[in-house]
């Protein structure tokens, strides 16, 4: 039987400072044992954790083996401090979108005109053309869609509204 000083570390923040914790041989074997109660389990994913060791004056030491390593080695070596470094996992991390990245983006992105309120069939046929344009996935990029967009709706509307009365001719 002994008694440790263990701390938890995760990204250089202290989870739990140093804590005196009774470890009995005959109750764990293992140092995921001994982080387990220390943590009282709240931590379930084991993987990535460093295990270090050390006696008061001198510097920490790495244990290769983590925690599948067998805790014979405090009571034979004397070490009297046990430190758990949680690395961290890619879900902690979060990646900020680069700014120039978003901008790029935002100007790359196709837009179309407003659809107009469907007052009158010339304006039912003007929101069937952006319909089409937008099953196409074609438009105008940064803001345009507002200038030339809107202009070249509309005078193509103009234009098919002219020469619809006239299809039979054209048919011809």
């Amino acid at each position: 039987m002994g008694f440790f000083v263990v701390c938890v570390l995760k990204e250089a923040k202290t989870i739990i400072s140093d804590k005196i914790v009774k470890v009995l041989l005959t109750d764990c074997c293992q140092f995921h044992n001994v982080f387990n109660i220390a943590t009282n389990n709240q931590f379930e994913n084991l993987g990535g954790i460093q295990v270090f060791l050390r006696k008061p004056p001198e510097k920490w030491v790495y244990v290769e083996e983590g925690l599948q390593s067998d805790i014979s080695m405090l009571f034979e070596l004397n070490f009297t401090h046990i430190k758990f470094i949680l690395e961290a996992t890619e879900t902690t991390v979060q990646k900020r979108p680069n700014a120039f990245d978003l901008i790029m983006n935002i100007s790359q992105r196709i837009c179309l005109p407003e659809q107009k309120k469907e007052d009158t069939r010339k304006d039912l046929l003007y929101n069937n053309i952006i319909k089409l344009f937008q099953s196409k996935m074609v438009g105008w990029r940064n803001e345009t869609q507002n200038t030339f967009g809107k202009s070249f709706v509309e005078r193509l509307t103009a234009a098919l509204w002219y020469i619809d009365p006239h299809r039979t001719k054209f048919a011809e």
